[in-house]
Protein backbone atom coordinates (compact mmCIF):
# COMPACT_ATOMS: atom_id res chain seq x y z
CA UNK A 1 0.00 0.00 0.00
CA UNK A 2 1.06 3.31 -0.81
CA UNK A 3 -0.01 6.47 0.25
CA UNK A 4 1.00 10.39 -0.87
CA UNK A 5 -0.58 13.56 -0.53
CA UNK A 6 1.28 15.46 -3.14
CA UNK A 7 -0.34 13.79 -6.07
CA UNK A 8 -2.11 10.81 -7.79
CA UNK A 9 0.16 8.02 -7.79
CA UNK A 10 1.07 6.46 -10.95
CA UNK A 11 2.05 3.02 -12.35
CA UNK A 12 -0.94 1.07 -11.27
CA UNK A 13 -2.97 -1.75 -12.97
CA UNK A 14 -6.06 0.07 -14.28
CA UNK A 15 -7.62 -3.23 -14.87
CA UNK A 16 -6.60 -4.74 -11.19
CA UNK A 17 -8.32 -2.04 -9.45
CA UNK A 18 -11.34 -1.59 -11.64
CA UNK A 19 -11.90 -5.06 -10.81
CA UNK A 20 -12.17 -4.30 -7.05
CA UNK A 21 -14.64 -1.51 -8.12
CA UNK A 22 -16.82 -4.28 -10.56
CA UNK A 23 -17.07 -6.67 -7.42
CA UNK A 24 -17.60 -4.80 -5.00
CA UNK A 25 -20.49 -3.04 -7.04
CA UNK A 26 -22.20 -6.40 -7.70
CA UNK A 27 -22.38 -7.33 -4.38
CA UNK A 28 -23.55 -3.47 -3.30
CA UNK A 29 -26.06 -2.92 -5.48
CA UNK A 30 -27.89 -6.15 -4.65
CA UNK A 31 -27.42 -5.02 -1.28
CA UNK A 32 -29.36 -1.85 -1.87
CA UNK A 33 -32.08 -3.66 -3.69
CA UNK A 34 -32.77 -5.99 -0.84
CA UNK A 35 -32.84 -2.91 1.41
CA UNK A 36 -35.29 -0.78 -1.01
CA UNK A 37 -37.17 -4.11 -1.05
CA UNK A 38 -37.73 -4.02 2.56
CA UNK A 39 -38.50 -0.67 2.80
CA UNK A 40 -40.95 -0.85 0.02
CA UNK A 41 -42.84 -3.83 1.81
CA UNK A 42 -42.67 -2.49 5.46
CA UNK A 43 -44.20 0.98 4.08
CA UNK A 44 -45.73 0.10 1.12
CA UNK A 45 -47.57 -3.02 -0.25
CA UNK A 46 -47.83 -4.43 3.64
CA UNK A 47 -47.84 -0.72 5.18
CA UNK A 48 -51.00 -2.49 7.33
CA UNK A 49 -48.69 -5.40 8.77
CA UNK A 50 -45.27 -3.93 9.24
CA UNK A 51 -45.81 0.05 9.79
CA UNK A 52 -47.35 -0.46 13.30
CA UNK A 53 -44.47 -2.43 14.67
CA UNK A 54 -41.83 -0.44 16.06
CA UNK A 55 -39.17 -3.21 15.12
CA UNK A 56 -40.01 -3.17 11.81
CA UNK A 57 -40.20 1.28 11.77
CA UNK A 58 -36.48 1.26 13.45
CA UNK A 59 -35.19 -1.44 10.77
CA UNK A 60 -36.64 0.65 8.08
CA UNK A 61 -34.49 3.48 9.38
CA UNK A 62 -31.76 1.22 9.09
CA UNK A 63 -32.60 0.05 5.63
CA UNK A 64 -32.54 3.71 4.56
CA UNK A 65 -29.30 4.42 6.57
CA UNK A 66 -27.88 1.67 4.66
CA UNK A 67 -29.47 2.48 1.31
CA UNK A 68 -27.77 6.13 1.38
CA UNK A 69 -24.34 5.14 2.67
CA UNK A 70 -24.12 2.21 -0.07
CA UNK A 71 -25.00 4.70 -2.93
CA UNK A 72 -22.29 6.88 -1.80
CA UNK A 73 -19.79 4.29 -1.59
CA UNK A 74 -20.75 3.46 -5.24
CA UNK A 75 -20.72 7.01 -6.60
CA UNK A 76 -18.07 8.92 -4.74
CA UNK A 77 -15.45 6.67 -2.75
CA UNK A 78 -14.98 3.30 -4.57
CA UNK A 79 -15.23 5.19 -7.65
CA UNK A 80 -12.33 7.33 -6.37
CA UNK A 81 -10.30 5.08 -5.17
CA UNK A 82 -10.57 2.12 -7.66
CA UNK A 83 -10.41 4.24 -10.80
CA UNK A 84 -6.76 5.13 -11.74
CA UNK A 85 -7.75 6.52 -14.99
CA UNK A 86 -9.65 9.12 -13.53
CA UNK A 87 -7.54 9.95 -10.44
CA UNK A 88 -5.98 13.23 -11.47
CA UNK A 89 -9.17 14.84 -13.62
CA UNK A 90 -11.66 13.50 -10.41
CA UNK A 91 -9.13 14.54 -7.73
CA UNK A 92 -8.47 18.30 -9.38
CA UNK A 93 -12.80 19.00 -9.17
CA UNK A 94 -12.80 17.56 -5.66
CA UNK A 95 -10.04 19.07 -4.25
CA UNK A 96 -11.08 22.89 -5.80
CA UNK A 97 -14.57 22.06 -3.68
CA UNK A 98 -14.42 21.95 -0.18
CA UNK A 99 -18.21 22.47 0.13
CA UNK A 100 -18.21 18.79 -1.52
CA UNK A 101 -15.63 17.61 0.18
CA UNK A 102 -17.33 18.28 3.87
CA UNK A 103 -20.45 17.64 3.24
CA UNK A 104 -19.61 14.31 1.69
CA UNK A 105 -16.84 13.31 4.49
CA UNK A 106 -19.28 14.27 7.16
CA UNK A 107 -22.38 12.42 5.39
CA UNK A 108 -19.71 9.69 5.00
CA UNK A 109 -19.02 9.27 9.11
CA UNK A 110 -22.88 10.13 9.77
CA UNK A 111 -23.91 7.11 7.93
CA UNK A 112 -21.20 4.96 9.95
CA UNK A 113 -22.39 6.23 12.92
CA UNK A 114 -25.93 5.95 13.35
CA UNK A 115 -26.05 2.46 12.48
CA UNK A 116 -24.43 1.34 16.20
CA UNK A 117 -27.09 3.98 17.52
CA UNK A 118 -29.62 2.14 15.63
CA UNK A 119 -29.15 -1.49 16.49
CA UNK A 120 -28.43 -0.21 20.15
CA UNK A 121 -32.24 0.58 20.09
CA UNK A 122 -33.08 -2.62 17.95
CA UNK A 123 -31.48 -4.72 20.79
CA UNK A 124 -33.49 -2.57 23.55
CA UNK A 125 -36.57 -3.11 21.39
CA UNK A 126 -36.24 -6.78 21.80
CA UNK A 127 -35.66 -7.65 25.08
CA UNK A 128 -38.50 -4.81 26.20
CA UNK A 129 -40.44 -7.14 23.63
CA UNK A 130 -40.01 -10.07 25.86
CA UNK A 131 -40.20 -8.65 29.35
CA UNK A 132 -42.88 -6.27 28.82
CA UNK A 133 -45.49 -8.45 26.21
CA UNK A 134 -48.45 -6.68 27.62
CA UNK A 135 -47.36 -3.18 27.16
CA UNK A 136 -44.40 -3.10 24.78
CA UNK A 137 -45.88 -2.52 21.85
CA UNK A 138 -47.73 0.96 23.60
CA UNK A 139 -44.97 2.13 25.16
CA UNK A 140 -42.57 1.98 21.90
CA UNK A 141 -45.09 3.60 19.62
CA UNK A 142 -45.60 6.38 22.11
CA UNK A 143 -41.84 7.19 22.86
CA UNK A 144 -41.09 6.24 18.88
CA UNK A 145 -40.59 10.18 17.72
CA UNK A 146 -38.31 10.74 20.81
CA UNK A 147 -36.15 7.79 19.38
CA UNK A 148 -35.99 8.74 16.14
CA UNK A 149 -34.95 12.15 17.37
CA UNK A 150 -32.12 10.46 19.48
CA UNK A 151 -30.90 8.58 16.75
CA UNK A 152 -30.86 11.15 14.29
CA UNK A 153 -28.88 13.92 16.61
CA UNK A 154 -26.26 11.13 18.79
CA UNK A 155 -24.29 10.34 15.38
CA UNK A 156 -23.72 14.36 15.39
CA UNK A 157 -21.39 13.88 19.42
CA UNK A 158 -19.20 11.34 17.21
CA UNK A 159 -18.73 13.21 13.91
CA UNK A 160 -19.23 17.32 14.97
CA UNK A 161 -14.92 17.78 14.82
CA UNK A 162 -15.37 17.13 10.97
CA UNK A 163 -17.76 19.63 10.30
CA UNK A 164 -15.41 22.12 11.71
CA UNK A 165 -12.10 20.94 10.46
CA UNK A 166 -10.26 21.36 7.00
CA UNK A 167 -10.46 18.34 5.10
CA UNK A 168 -8.19 17.40 2.16
CA UNK A 169 -6.99 14.73 -0.01
CA UNK A 170 -4.97 11.65 0.31
CA UNK A 171 -3.49 9.80 -2.77
CA UNK A 172 -3.91 6.28 -2.25
CA UNK A 173 -2.65 3.27 -4.62
CA UNK A 174 -3.40 4.97 -7.52
CA UNK A 175 -6.56 6.59 -6.15
CA UNK A 176 -7.36 9.11 -3.65
CA UNK A 177 -9.58 9.55 -0.65
CA UNK A 178 -10.90 12.36 1.71
CA UNK A 179 -9.38 12.69 5.21
CA UNK A 180 -9.78 15.73 7.69
CA UNK A 181 -7.00 18.20 9.54
CA UNK A 182 -9.00 18.18 13.51
CA UNK A 183 -9.74 21.38 14.41
CA UNK A 184 -9.82 20.02 17.96
CA UNK A 185 -7.11 18.34 18.76
CA UNK A 186 -8.20 15.94 21.11
CA UNK A 187 -11.57 15.02 19.43
CA UNK A 188 -10.76 12.23 17.37
CA UNK A 189 -13.20 11.10 14.91
CA UNK A 190 -11.56 6.96 15.35
CA UNK A 191 -11.37 7.12 19.10
CA UNK A 192 -15.41 8.42 19.16
CA UNK A 193 -16.23 5.61 16.53
CA UNK A 194 -14.62 3.26 18.55
CA UNK A 195 -16.30 4.13 21.74
CA UNK A 196 -19.28 4.11 20.14
CA UNK A 197 -19.14 0.58 18.78
CA UNK A 198 -17.92 -0.53 22.83
CA UNK A 199 -21.38 1.39 23.80
CA UNK A 200 -23.22 -0.26 21.42
CA UNK A 201 -21.33 -3.99 22.01
CA UNK A 202 -21.98 -4.05 25.73
CA UNK A 203 -25.28 -3.00 25.43
CA UNK A 204 -26.45 -5.81 22.86
CA UNK A 205 -24.60 -8.49 24.92
CA UNK A 206 -26.40 -7.24 28.24
CA UNK A 207 -29.81 -6.79 25.85
CA UNK A 208 -29.52 -10.07 24.23
CA UNK A 209 -28.61 -12.38 27.76
CA UNK A 210 -31.60 -10.98 29.43
CA UNK A 211 -33.48 -11.50 26.36
CA UNK A 212 -32.67 -15.40 26.04
CA UNK A 213 -32.95 -15.58 29.00
CA UNK A 214 -36.50 -14.04 29.51
CA UNK A 215 -37.63 -16.37 26.68
CA UNK A 216 -36.59 -19.67 28.49
CA UNK A 217 -39.99 -19.13 30.40
CA UNK A 218 -41.61 -18.57 26.84
CA UNK A 219 -44.45 -20.58 25.43
CA UNK A 220 -42.63 -22.57 22.60
CA UNK A 221 -44.25 -20.67 19.92
CA UNK A 222 -43.40 -17.36 21.47
CA UNK A 223 -39.60 -18.42 21.65
CA UNK A 224 -39.17 -19.00 18.25
CA UNK A 225 -40.23 -16.53 17.34
CA UNK A 226 -38.29 -13.99 19.18
CA UNK A 227 -35.43 -15.72 18.71
CA UNK A 228 -35.66 -15.54 14.95
CA UNK A 229 -36.21 -11.41 15.73
CA UNK A 230 -32.92 -11.53 17.70
CA UNK A 231 -30.91 -13.27 15.71
CA UNK A 232 -32.72 -11.36 12.42
CA UNK A 233 -31.33 -7.71 13.97
CA UNK A 234 -27.85 -8.43 12.40
CA UNK A 235 -28.90 -7.67 8.98
CA UNK A 236 -31.37 -7.79 6.29
CA UNK A 237 -30.41 -10.75 4.71
CA UNK A 238 -30.36 -13.02 8.19
CA UNK A 239 -33.91 -11.05 8.67
CA UNK A 240 -34.88 -12.60 5.36
CA UNK A 241 -33.52 -16.23 5.89
CA UNK A 242 -34.89 -16.22 9.67
CA UNK A 243 -38.39 -14.78 9.18
CA UNK A 244 -40.36 -17.12 7.21
CA UNK A 245 -43.38 -14.42 6.44
CA UNK A 246 -41.50 -11.70 6.09
CA UNK A 247 -39.45 -13.22 3.32
CA UNK A 248 -42.48 -14.24 1.55
CA UNK A 249 -43.30 -10.61 1.69
CA UNK A 250 -39.91 -9.02 0.25
CA UNK A 251 -39.55 -11.98 -2.10
CA UNK A 252 -42.71 -13.28 -2.99
CA UNK A 253 -40.75 -16.53 -2.72
CA UNK A 254 -42.00 -19.66 -0.42
CA UNK A 255 -38.58 -21.91 1.22
CA UNK A 256 -39.49 -25.12 2.63
CA UNK A 257 -43.13 -26.17 3.22
CA UNK A 258 -44.88 -23.56 4.90
CA UNK A 259 -47.56 -21.94 2.59
CA UNK A 260 -48.52 -19.18 5.04
CA UNK A 261 -48.25 -15.53 4.46
CA UNK A 262 -45.27 -14.44 7.36
CA UNK A 263 -18.91 0.55 -32.51
CA UNK A 264 -18.47 -1.29 -34.63
CA UNK A 265 -17.13 1.86 -32.59
CA UNK A 266 -13.95 4.11 -34.34
CA UNK A 267 -12.16 0.83 -36.18
CA UNK A 268 -11.20 -2.68 -35.15
CA UNK A 269 -7.59 -2.84 -33.21
CA UNK A 270 -5.46 -0.69 -34.50
CA UNK A 271 -2.16 -1.75 -33.55
CA UNK A 272 -1.44 -3.13 -37.28
CA UNK A 273 -3.30 -0.70 -38.51
CA UNK A 274 -2.12 1.48 -41.67
CA UNK A 275 -2.99 3.69 -44.21
CA UNK A 276 -1.31 2.29 -47.36
CA UNK A 277 -3.54 -0.40 -49.06
CA UNK A 278 -3.25 -3.52 -47.91
CA UNK A 279 -1.02 -5.65 -45.74
CA UNK A 280 0.89 -9.07 -46.29
CA UNK A 281 0.06 -10.45 -43.00
CA UNK A 282 -3.21 -12.22 -43.45
CA UNK A 283 -4.32 -15.40 -45.42
CA UNK A 284 -7.10 -14.90 -48.51
CA UNK A 285 -9.11 -18.05 -47.71
CA UNK A 286 -9.10 -17.36 -43.96
CA UNK A 287 -10.25 -14.17 -44.42
CA UNK A 288 -12.51 -15.76 -47.29
CA UNK A 289 -13.90 -18.03 -44.41
CA UNK A 290 -14.32 -15.87 -41.98
CA UNK A 291 -17.25 -13.96 -44.23
CA UNK A 292 -18.75 -17.24 -45.15
CA UNK A 293 -18.96 -18.32 -41.96
CA UNK A 294 -21.24 -15.21 -41.01
CA UNK A 295 -23.19 -15.84 -43.59
CA UNK A 296 -24.25 -19.18 -42.77
CA UNK A 297 -25.84 -17.24 -39.52
CA UNK A 298 -26.74 -14.58 -40.55
CA UNK A 299 -28.87 -15.33 -43.87
CA UNK A 300 -30.93 -17.57 -41.27
CA UNK A 301 -31.63 -15.15 -39.22
CA UNK A 302 -32.39 -12.33 -41.91
CA UNK A 303 -35.05 -14.60 -42.88
CA UNK A 304 -36.83 -14.51 -39.23
CA UNK A 305 -36.60 -10.80 -39.41
CA UNK A 306 -38.35 -10.06 -42.29
CA UNK A 307 -40.03 -7.61 -40.90
CA UNK A 308 -37.83 -6.52 -38.21
CA UNK A 309 -36.65 -3.43 -40.50
CA UNK A 310 -33.22 -1.89 -38.41
CA UNK A 311 -32.34 -5.48 -37.29
CA UNK A 312 -33.15 -6.70 -41.79
CA UNK A 313 -31.03 -3.21 -42.37
CA UNK A 314 -28.20 -3.99 -39.65
CA UNK A 315 -27.39 -7.40 -41.62
CA UNK A 316 -27.79 -6.12 -45.02
CA UNK A 317 -25.26 -3.48 -44.20
CA UNK A 318 -23.04 -6.41 -42.92
CA UNK A 319 -23.50 -9.32 -45.35
CA UNK A 320 -23.30 -6.97 -48.14
CA UNK A 321 -20.63 -4.36 -47.27
CA UNK A 322 -18.96 -4.42 -44.38
CA UNK A 323 -18.08 -7.82 -43.76
CA UNK A 324 -16.84 -8.31 -47.70
CA UNK A 325 -14.95 -5.23 -47.33
CA UNK A 326 -12.84 -6.60 -44.35
CA UNK A 327 -12.92 -10.31 -45.12
CA UNK A 328 -12.50 -10.85 -49.19
CA UNK A 329 -9.02 -9.12 -49.70
CA UNK A 330 -9.85 -10.20 -53.56
CA UNK A 331 -12.30 -7.14 -53.67
CA UNK A 332 -9.95 -4.26 -51.18
CA UNK A 333 -8.23 -2.87 -54.59
CA UNK A 334 -10.97 -2.86 -56.56
CA UNK A 335 -13.99 -1.11 -53.94
CA UNK A 336 -11.49 0.96 -51.43
CA UNK A 337 -11.08 3.74 -54.06
CA UNK A 338 -15.14 3.78 -54.22
CA UNK A 339 -15.46 4.59 -50.96
CA UNK A 340 -11.88 7.07 -50.98
CA UNK A 341 -13.48 9.08 -53.63
CA UNK A 342 -17.24 9.30 -52.65
CA UNK A 343 -17.44 10.09 -48.72
CA UNK A 344 -20.53 10.23 -48.98
CA UNK A 345 -20.73 6.75 -48.75
CA UNK A 346 -18.81 6.56 -45.27
CA UNK A 347 -21.19 9.41 -44.06
CA UNK A 348 -24.32 7.26 -44.48
CA UNK A 349 -23.21 4.08 -44.11
CA UNK A 350 -21.16 4.15 -40.50
CA UNK A 351 -23.55 6.24 -38.67
CA UNK A 352 -25.99 4.23 -40.38
CA UNK A 353 -24.40 0.77 -38.88
CA UNK A 354 -23.84 2.21 -35.44
CA UNK A 355 -27.46 3.43 -34.87
CA UNK A 356 -28.51 -0.40 -35.47
CA UNK A 357 -26.16 -1.14 -32.89
CA UNK A 358 -27.39 1.05 -30.42
CA UNK A 359 -30.96 0.45 -31.19
CA UNK A 360 -31.37 -2.93 -30.01
CA UNK A 361 -29.50 -1.52 -26.54
CA UNK A 362 -32.58 0.50 -26.49
CA UNK A 363 -35.16 -1.66 -27.97
CA UNK A 364 -34.46 -4.92 -25.60
CA UNK A 365 -35.12 -2.58 -22.45
CA UNK A 366 -38.26 -0.80 -23.88
CA UNK A 367 -39.80 -4.26 -24.52
CA UNK A 368 -39.48 -5.58 -21.37
CA UNK A 369 -40.86 -2.62 -19.50
CA UNK A 370 -44.03 -3.40 -21.56
CA UNK A 371 -43.89 -6.58 -20.21
CA UNK A 372 -43.74 -5.17 -16.85
CA UNK A 373 -46.79 -2.66 -17.95
CA UNK A 374 -48.45 -6.50 -19.32
CA UNK A 375 -47.90 -7.73 -16.00
CA UNK A 376 -48.76 -4.82 -13.46
CA UNK A 377 -52.14 -3.52 -15.74
CA UNK A 378 -53.27 -7.11 -16.73
CA UNK A 379 -56.71 -5.15 -17.85
CA UNK A 380 -55.61 -2.09 -18.62
CA UNK A 381 -52.10 -2.93 -20.97
CA UNK A 382 -53.51 -3.08 -24.30
CA UNK A 383 -55.32 0.53 -23.82
CA UNK A 384 -52.47 2.03 -22.13
CA UNK A 385 -49.83 0.74 -24.61
CA UNK A 386 -52.05 1.67 -27.76
CA UNK A 387 -52.18 5.20 -26.74
CA UNK A 388 -48.54 5.60 -25.69
CA UNK A 389 -46.88 3.73 -28.42
CA UNK A 390 -46.11 6.72 -30.66
CA UNK A 391 -44.67 8.12 -28.05
CA UNK A 392 -42.66 5.37 -27.30
CA UNK A 393 -41.65 4.64 -31.24
CA UNK A 394 -40.06 8.11 -31.16
CA UNK A 395 -38.08 7.68 -27.93
CA UNK A 396 -36.68 4.35 -29.33
CA UNK A 397 -36.01 5.95 -32.84
CA UNK A 398 -34.42 8.98 -30.78
CA UNK A 399 -32.31 7.95 -28.21
CA UNK A 400 -29.55 5.96 -30.17
CA UNK A 401 -28.81 10.09 -32.09
CA UNK A 402 -27.63 10.76 -29.06
CA UNK A 403 -25.04 8.01 -28.99
CA UNK A 404 -24.18 8.19 -32.76
CA UNK A 405 -24.87 12.13 -33.18
CA UNK A 406 -21.00 12.64 -33.51
CA UNK A 407 -20.49 10.20 -35.71
CA UNK A 408 -22.88 12.36 -38.26
CA UNK A 409 -20.51 15.57 -38.27
CA UNK A 410 -17.20 14.55 -37.81
CA UNK A 411 -15.13 13.48 -40.98
CA UNK A 412 -14.25 9.93 -42.18
CA UNK A 413 -11.44 7.99 -43.04
CA UNK A 414 -10.83 5.04 -45.00
CA UNK A 415 -8.37 2.41 -43.47
CA UNK A 416 -6.50 -0.92 -44.04
CA UNK A 417 -6.58 -3.85 -41.80
CA UNK A 418 -4.98 -7.07 -43.18
CA UNK A 419 -6.20 -7.92 -46.53
CA UNK A 420 -9.42 -5.59 -46.23
CA UNK A 421 -10.43 -1.96 -45.18
CA UNK A 422 -13.48 -0.42 -42.97
CA UNK A 423 -14.50 3.21 -41.99
CA UNK A 424 -13.52 4.87 -38.52
CA UNK A 425 -14.44 8.94 -37.93
CA UNK A 426 -12.42 11.42 -36.40
CA UNK A 427 -14.15 13.36 -33.48
CA UNK A 428 -15.34 16.66 -34.15
CA UNK A 429 -16.45 17.08 -30.71
CA UNK A 430 -13.53 15.82 -28.77
CA UNK A 431 -15.06 14.58 -25.64
CA UNK A 432 -18.12 13.27 -27.29
CA UNK A 433 -17.34 9.27 -27.80
CA UNK A 434 -19.16 6.59 -29.19
CA UNK A 435 -18.08 3.81 -27.41
CA UNK A 436 -18.32 6.08 -23.70
CA UNK A 437 -21.81 7.08 -24.51
CA UNK A 438 -22.57 3.14 -26.09
CA UNK A 439 -21.22 1.84 -23.05
CA UNK A 440 -23.61 3.76 -20.96
CA UNK A 441 -26.41 2.85 -22.84
CA UNK A 442 -25.62 -0.67 -22.24
CA UNK A 443 -24.68 -0.68 -18.29
CA UNK A 444 -28.51 1.10 -18.27
CA UNK A 445 -30.39 -1.45 -20.76
CA UNK A 446 -28.59 -3.80 -18.15
CA UNK A 447 -29.92 -2.43 -14.55
CA UNK A 448 -33.46 -1.90 -16.59
CA UNK A 449 -32.96 -5.60 -17.41
CA UNK A 450 -31.98 -7.16 -14.41
CA UNK A 451 -34.92 -4.72 -12.19
CA UNK A 452 -37.86 -5.21 -14.31
CA UNK A 453 -37.06 -9.42 -14.68
CA UNK A 454 -37.55 -9.13 -10.72
CA UNK A 455 -40.37 -7.61 -10.60
CA UNK A 456 -42.06 -9.15 -13.25
CA UNK A 457 -41.14 -12.73 -11.57
CA UNK A 458 -42.58 -11.42 -8.72
CA UNK A 459 -45.61 -10.82 -10.33
CA UNK A 460 -45.90 -13.74 -11.69
CA UNK A 461 -45.24 -16.00 -8.93
CA UNK A 462 -49.18 -14.52 -7.83
CA UNK A 463 -50.83 -14.57 -10.84
CA UNK A 464 -49.59 -17.90 -11.89
CA UNK A 465 -49.21 -21.38 -10.52
CA UNK A 466 -47.14 -22.50 -13.39
CA UNK A 467 -43.36 -22.32 -13.48
CA UNK A 468 -42.82 -22.13 -17.22
CA UNK A 469 -43.64 -18.57 -18.05
CA UNK A 470 -41.12 -17.57 -15.08
CA UNK A 471 -38.51 -20.18 -16.46
CA UNK A 472 -39.07 -18.61 -19.61
CA UNK A 473 -38.52 -15.21 -18.18
CA UNK A 474 -34.98 -15.70 -15.99
CA UNK A 475 -33.24 -17.29 -19.26
CA UNK A 476 -34.67 -14.45 -21.46
CA UNK A 477 -33.02 -12.16 -19.56
CA UNK A 478 -30.23 -13.64 -18.63
CA UNK A 479 -29.27 -13.89 -22.61
CA UNK A 480 -30.15 -10.63 -22.76
CA UNK A 481 -27.69 -9.38 -19.67
CA UNK A 482 -25.12 -11.51 -20.73
CA UNK A 483 -25.13 -10.01 -24.54
CA UNK A 484 -24.40 -6.86 -23.64
CA UNK A 485 -21.49 -8.00 -21.28
CA UNK A 486 -20.23 -8.55 -24.03
CA UNK A 487 -20.48 -5.79 -26.06
CA UNK A 488 -19.82 -4.05 -22.91
CA UNK A 489 -16.61 -5.34 -22.70
CA UNK A 490 -15.85 -4.84 -25.84
CA UNK A 491 -16.62 -0.84 -26.05
CA UNK A 492 -15.23 -0.66 -22.87
CA UNK A 493 -11.57 -0.80 -24.74
CA UNK A 494 -12.28 2.57 -26.95
CA UNK A 495 -14.16 4.08 -23.91
CA UNK A 496 -11.66 3.48 -21.47
CA UNK A 497 -8.96 0.95 -21.53
CA UNK A 498 -7.80 2.14 -24.85
CA UNK A 499 -3.99 2.60 -23.87
CA UNK A 500 -3.51 -0.70 -22.01
CA UNK A 501 -1.38 -3.34 -22.54
CA UNK A 502 -3.26 -5.82 -20.90
CA UNK A 503 -6.54 -5.76 -22.62
CA UNK A 504 -6.89 -9.43 -24.72
CA UNK A 505 -6.52 -8.47 -28.39
CA UNK A 506 -9.13 -11.49 -28.98
CA UNK A 507 -11.92 -9.28 -27.58
CA UNK A 508 -11.31 -6.61 -30.33
CA UNK A 509 -10.97 -9.41 -32.68
CA UNK A 510 -14.38 -11.09 -32.51
CA UNK A 511 -16.43 -7.85 -32.25
CA UNK A 512 -18.54 -8.99 -35.07
CA UNK A 513 -19.11 -12.06 -33.11
CA UNK A 514 -19.76 -10.28 -30.29
CA UNK A 515 -22.65 -7.92 -31.92
CA UNK A 516 -23.93 -10.74 -33.49
CA UNK A 517 -24.48 -12.95 -30.21
CA UNK A 518 -27.67 -10.64 -29.82
CA UNK A 519 -28.68 -9.92 -33.45
CA UNK A 520 -29.03 -13.84 -34.09
CA UNK A 521 -29.47 -14.53 -30.25
CA UNK A 522 -32.96 -12.75 -29.85
CA UNK A 523 -34.85 -13.77 -32.48
CA UNK A 524 -34.07 -17.31 -31.54
CA UNK A 525 -35.16 -16.98 -27.74
CA UNK A 526 -38.81 -15.49 -29.69
CA UNK A 527 -39.34 -18.22 -31.45
CA UNK A 528 -38.24 -21.02 -29.33
CA UNK A 529 -40.89 -19.82 -26.46
CA UNK A 530 -43.72 -18.22 -28.80
CA UNK A 531 -45.11 -21.06 -29.55
CA UNK A 532 -48.07 -19.96 -31.66
CA UNK A 533 -45.17 -17.28 -32.82
CA UNK A 534 -43.26 -19.80 -33.51
CA UNK A 535 -45.73 -21.86 -35.99
CA UNK A 536 -46.82 -18.81 -38.10
CA UNK A 537 -43.38 -17.45 -38.63
CA UNK A 538 -41.78 -21.35 -39.63
CA UNK A 539 -44.85 -21.95 -41.65
CA UNK A 540 -46.38 -24.89 -39.52
CA UNK A 541 -50.02 -25.04 -37.69
CA UNK A 542 -51.65 -21.71 -39.12
CA UNK A 543 -55.04 -20.13 -36.72
CA UNK A 544 -57.92 -18.91 -38.37
CA UNK A 545 -58.67 -15.16 -37.28
CA UNK A 546 -61.62 -16.13 -35.58
CA UNK A 547 -59.67 -18.86 -33.46
CA UNK A 548 -57.26 -16.25 -32.81
CA UNK A 549 -59.74 -13.84 -31.94
CA UNK A 550 -61.52 -16.55 -28.99
CA UNK A 551 -57.96 -17.80 -28.05
CA UNK A 552 -57.36 -13.97 -27.20
CA UNK A 553 -60.81 -13.74 -25.61
CA UNK A 554 -60.25 -16.64 -23.08
CA UNK A 555 -56.91 -15.80 -22.23
CA UNK A 556 -58.15 -12.53 -21.07
CA UNK A 557 -61.24 -14.40 -19.09
CA UNK A 558 -58.50 -16.39 -17.48
CA UNK A 559 -55.93 -13.42 -16.69
CA UNK A 560 -58.43 -11.28 -14.92
CA UNK A 561 -59.89 -14.55 -13.09
CA UNK A 562 -56.44 -15.37 -11.77
CA UNK A 563 -55.89 -11.57 -10.54
CA UNK A 564 -59.43 -11.99 -8.89
CA UNK A 565 -58.26 -14.75 -7.50
CA UNK A 566 -55.39 -13.31 -6.34
CA UNK A 567 -56.83 -10.50 -4.86
CA UNK A 568 -59.14 -12.53 -3.08
CA UNK A 569 -55.77 -14.83 -1.23
CA UNK A 570 -53.84 -11.18 -0.55
CA UNK A 571 -57.62 -10.10 1.53
CA UNK A 572 -57.58 -13.23 3.06
CA UNK A 573 -54.36 -12.77 4.14
CA UNK A 574 -54.88 -9.20 4.95
CA UNK A 575 -57.37 -10.65 7.31
CA UNK A 576 -55.41 -13.21 8.96
CA UNK A 577 -51.82 -11.99 9.39
CA UNK A 578 -49.62 -14.55 11.42
CA UNK A 579 -46.06 -12.99 12.72
CA UNK A 580 -42.94 -14.07 13.93
CA UNK A 581 -43.06 -11.37 16.54
CA UNK A 582 -45.20 -11.12 19.36
CA UNK A 583 -46.97 -8.00 20.32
Amino acid sequence: MQMSYDGCIPGYNSFSENFHYYYQFGYLFAAICINYRILYVIWVSHRQFYSTQSFYNLYSIDCSISILAMCIELCCTRLFLYFPQFCVPLSEIVANSPIFMRLYYSSVNYFKAVKPVIHIFIAVNRMSCVMFPITYSQNWSNKMRIMISIIIVAPLLVIWNTLVSRNYLAFLNGGFSITYERRVSWASLSLMQFSLIIITVLITMVTTIITFYKMTTMKKRIKSSERSLCIAAASPLVLLLVTTQFRDHVLGIRIGRTQRVSSINNALHFHQTHHTMTSGNYHTLTENFKYIASCFYLIPTFALLVRVVLSMIYIILDLIIIRPALYIPQLCSTFSPIFINHPILNHIIFPLYNYCRVFKTVSQPGMILCRVLCVHLLTAHDEITKKNMPRAMVTVLTLPLVVIFNTIISEKEVVFWKGGFFTIYHRKIEWLSLSMLHLSFIFCAILIILASTFFIYRKLVVIQSDVMPARSLIFNSSFWVFGFILQGTFQSYYAIFRHSSWFPSQIIDMQFFIFDVMTVGCPIIMVRFAKEFRDQVLFGKRYAKSQDLNQIQLMSIEMQEKEKEAAREARHRCQTPKFDSIH
